[in-house]
């Protein structure tokens, strides 16, 4: 039986905070397989509507990869695709479900910022 909280956190998301409508492409974008209950209800929701659902799954060891090992033209590059995607879609639903909130303690802040600017 599925939890009837994540069915009216869905329900708020896609029908009041973004109101989607028929055509829109929406981002849904987790760092953990633990959000995927929400994720499934949200891609639901979206098709009721008559948009387009975009799941991304990244877990949060790929951001901390790309921040420890990417040189900064790699990460502009990078940051040009999530631009382009940006550029496409109507909305943006990022749920955190971190299991290691201190992942990043070992990452250059300088770097962090770099990568959160561009």
């Amino acid at each position: 039986m599925k939890d009837p909280r994540i069915q009216e956190l869905a329900d708020i998301l896609i029908g009041y905070s973004l109101n989607v409508k028929k055509g829109e492409y929406i981002l849904i974008k987790t760092d953990e397989p633990e959000a995927l209950p929400l994720m499934e209800e949200l891609y639901k929701k979206i098709l009721e509507k008559g948009g387009y659902p975009l799941i991304r799954i990244q877990p949060e060891i790929f951001e901390y990869l790309m921040a420890k090992n990417a040189s900064k033209e790699q990460i502009e590059n990078f940051l040009d695709t999530e631009i382009y995607e940006m550029r496409k879609i109507q909305g943006r639903i990022r749920i955190y479900a971190p299991k290691n909130s201190k992942i990043m303690a070992d990452i250059d802040p300088k770097k962090l910022l770099f990568c959160v600017k561009n």
